[in-house]
């Protein structure tokens, strides 16, 4: 029997193999993109994201990336942005990295890159979170969405096979937490979140 880090690089052989042929992945690489929480041509929309609400995306990682970027889709500007991040999350709900805060990009429309605050290397393959946030007093920018049918479990927070959750909330928040349970919520649909 193999030892763990033989099977942990088999698993990432694996992935690569898999990335080597699918059309999304070879779009995503094509746009500098490494990881992302559903693939950016799925966007469906724009979300009605909650001001205050951090929505958790689970997101596939491989041990050795070296993420120094986040990515987001903004569709409809927000209006008295008081506070925006990206964050990222392992499973025990550790935030590991996170943008500076990004008030007044979330303000336009378009695609946003927000660099980490230090780069961020990945030690083990397998899940964690993206985490969105923004606080404002007016108008939360609507972030790209993957809805139904693309992500059939759009609502409550919907356990993964592999455990976890693929996606859930925390409300009442004015900046990203250091740690907590990642608890089930609601969320208006898949945000799609991008790391390079």
């Amino acid at each position: 029997m193999g030892s763990y880090d033989s099977l942990s690089s088999l698993r990432a052989a694996m992935v690569d193999v898999y990335n080597s042929v699918d059309p999304y992945v070879l779009l995503r690489t094509a746009q500098g993109i490494v990881a992302e929480t559903c693939p950016r041509a799925t966007i469906t929309g724009g979300g009605a994201m909650v001001s205050g609400t951090v929505y958790y995306m689970q997101i596939e990682l491989v041990r050795g990336q070296i993420l120094t970027t986040s990515h987001i889709v903004v569709g409809t500007a927000g209006s008295a942005v008081t506070f925006a991040k990206i964050g990222l999350y392992d499973t025990a709900g550790l935030l590991l990295a996170s943008t500076a805060d990004q008030t007044s990009a979330w303000a336009t429309v378009g695609v946003h890159s927000q660099a980490f605050t230090a780069p961020y290397t990945v030690p083990t393959t397998g899940l964690y979170y993206a985490a969105w946030l923004c606080v404002a007093s007016t108008t939360v920018p609507a972030s790209g969405i993957a809805s139904a049918p693309q992500v059939p479990n759009v609502g409550n927070g919907v356990a993964a096979p592999s455990g976890g959750l693929v996606f859930g909330s925390l409300v009442s928040q004015v900046d990203l937490p250091a740690s907590g349970a990642i608890a089930a919520g609601t969320a208006p649909a898949l945000i799609w979140v991008g790391f390079s």
